[in-house]
């Protein structure tokens, strides 16, 4: 599992930081408008600001389904783009407005890593204590 995390984590700093670099002409490549261009590249940046985490949702998530911990595995789909997204995209939209919508998808990435964090480890103390 250290292993498939630290392979998403590399994949994605590397593909990540590209399009973070090239963020403008990627976006330029769709639209042409100076003001839409700088629009869609601060978009796209705090998109993939957090890539590296999704990376690691996903590896939780899968490691869940595959030892059978059907209910974790359903709170990491729901919450990344369901539970948390709606409750940070709502607060950060009262609090930051046109800004805080674009962060929000950021901020949900990491309280979902965050939770997938600690679903991992209490799962990993229950297998220890089975075992006792």
């Amino acid at each position: 599992m250290n292993f498939d995390i630290l392979v998403q984590v590399i994949y994605a700093v590397i593909s990540g930081g590209l399009l973070i670099l090239f963020a403008r002409p990627v976006t330029a490549l769709f639209m042409n408008q100076p003001d839409i261009v700088n629009a869609g590249s601060y978009m796209l940046i705090a998109t993939i600001i957090t890539t590296p985490l999704v990376g690691i949702i996903l590896v939780y998530t899968t490691v869940f389904q595959s030892v059978g911990n059907a209910w974790a595995a359903f709170i990491m789909a729901i919450v990344r783009q369901g539970i948390v997204y709606f409750i940070a995209l709502e607060i950060l939209k009262a609090t930051f407005g046109y800004h805080g919508i674009v962060w929000a998808q950021a901020a949900s990435d990491i309280i979902t890593c965050i939770i997938g964090y600690f679903i991992y480890e209490k799962s990993l103390d229950l297998k220890d204590k089975i075992k006792d």
